[in-house]
């Protein structure tokens, strides 16, 4: 999507806004570095996960991709999932001039395996293309929800929701109305947006930064809820 309603937020002063332009909802997951396998034959996942952490792998000039990204330069879901069609290249490049290694190209089992590491990591599977009609009701809702608007950014947000295809914008655009809900004075409603949120993305946060801490504290009371029921179905 060219212009996804996240990448707003940073600059409002609503619901306890704080600066912080380009922060996204959900951090950067560090790892423990893995171990080098003995005589197995690895996933994609596996060997993408040795290749991003291990210099044996990947470094050519004594540093690994986790080097920049799990340090200076983390990697946030948001933007990939908003450059998603340029990360193969971006990853290209990164693997050439970054770590110096010109040996892993597109197409060759590390590099695929750099590529599912990264989009099962990131949640980035789930991130499909909008229709453009859509795209443009997300845009429109989240201008009104910038402005104040939050009756108007309810109308266009709740006439996307439905014709949205990917789980990771259903998700986004349900805590999206929560959050207008609960300035709303809803709270029942928002509490619920925020349970579906959860349901449809498990891995789905809010930054503390960039919202009040009665909203933050409301997503967090649901989404503790569901893990525990989650957790007790398997005891």
């Amino acid at each position: 999507m060219k212009m996804w309603f996240w990448s707003i937020l940073a600059g409002m002063g609503a619901i306890g806004v704080a600066a912080g332009a380009g922060q996204d909802l959900v951090a950067s997951r560090a790892v423990p570095p893995p171990q080098l396998p003995k005589n197995k034959k690895l996933t994609p996942f596996e060997l993408g996960k040795l290749i991003y952490y291990t210099d044996e792998f990947v470094g050519r000039d004594g540093k690994n991709c986790a080097a920049c990204h799990e340090s200076k330069l983390p990697l946030r879901r948001d933007a990939l999932a908003k450059r998603k069609k340029e990360l193969p290249k971006q990853i290209q490049w990164c693997l050439a001039t970054r770590v110096k290694n010109e040996e892993i190209q597109p197409g060759t089992p590390e590099f695929d395996g750099i590529m599912e590491y990264i989009y099962t990591v990131y949640g980035l599977h789930a991130v499909v293309d909008e229709d453009p009609k859509v795209d443009r009701l997300m845009n429109l809702g989240a201008e009104l929800f910038a402005d104040g608007d939050f009756e108007g950014a309810k109308t266009y947000l709740e006439r996307a929701l439905p014709q949205l295809q990917s789980k990771y914008h259903i998700a986004q655009t349900h805590v999206m109305l929560g959050i207008v809900f609960h300035v709303l004075a809803e709270p029942e409603m928002a509490k619920d947006h925020f349970r579906m949120a959860v349901e449809t993305d498990p891995t789905i946060d809010v930054d503390a930064s960039l919202f009040s801490p009665k909203t933050v504290e409301l997503f967090y009371s649901v989404k503790r809820k569901i893990v525990a029921g989650q957790t007790e179905e398997f005891r």
